[in-house]
């Protein structure tokens, strides 16, 4: 007589993590428990256990974008477990990150940090964090973006990118202008030079949204950048 089959307990997803990196206690209990809310755990490296990032698996990590933050990210890019893990940098400029654009920043945090802007940024990126890329249209990055048209140059910071298009942080929203050169480098990627129209502007915040020219050769390159990174 045939046994009847018992029911195997679903294998446990391993629980996602973000390293928190030499945070003091109250920024790290604030960051920790704006993560929970998302079903992301945290875990706070200090000194050597930094270490950790070169070879402990970890779906992204929260520093400081001080004058040790190179090194730093520097490990963690050229770890095979964690060179496309989501990065966050503490910042009170958003434009210091552009001095990290080759490590793929991908979010900031406002410093000081204060609770509802940092829950803004991890709701705005958790679900990369938990691998739901699916849901996921846009990739939260932070890289020099310099805009130009009739001579005039602009450098923004971006905040988001797709294979259509780029939000940017821009303290000069360029009113009267449409048509835009942008060039801006993709990490592990070729340089990019485009075409692409402004097509929306946001005095609060000071945004600008720009669509890549969808016939222009280039445009190729960020879509396949998009799609490793999705796929990775």
């Amino acid at each position: 007589m045939a046994q009847p089959k018992t029911a195997q307990s679903p294998v446990p997803k391993p629980a996602t993590r973000v390293a928190l990196l030499d945070l003091d206690e109250a920024d790290a209990k604030l960051l920790t428990d704006c993560f929970k809310q998302f079903n992301v755990k945290t875990t706070t490296l200090h000194g050597d256990e930094k270490s950790r990032l070169a070879k402990e698996k970890l779906e992204g990590c929260v520093l400081r974008l001080d004058d040790s933050a190179g090194s730093v990210l520097e490990a963690a890019r050229n770890s095979p477990s964690n060179r496309r893990m989501l990065i966050y940098g503490i910042a009170a400029d958003p434009k210091i990150a552009m001095r990290y654009s080759r490590y793929c920043i991908n979010a900031i945090f406002p410093d000081p940090l204060e609770r509802s802007a940092a829950l803004k940024v991890v709701r705005a990126t958790y679900l990369l964090a938990l691998h739901e890329y699916r849901r996921y249209v846009r990739i939260p990055l932070a890289v020099e973006v310099v805009l130009s048209t009739d001579g005039h140059r602009v450098t923004t910071l971006s905040e988001e990118i797709s294979s259509g298009g780029m939000s940017l942080r821009a303290h000069e929203l360029m009113h009267g202008k449409i048509k835009v050169q942008a060039k801006f480098v993709l990490p592990e990627a070729q340089d990019v030079d485009i075409t692409a129209s402004i097509c929306w502007r946001r005095e609060a915040g000071s945004m600008i949204g720009i669509r890549f020219d969808s016939e222009h050769k280039s445009r190729q390159l960020v879509q396949k950048w998009v799609d490793d990174f999705l796929q990775f």
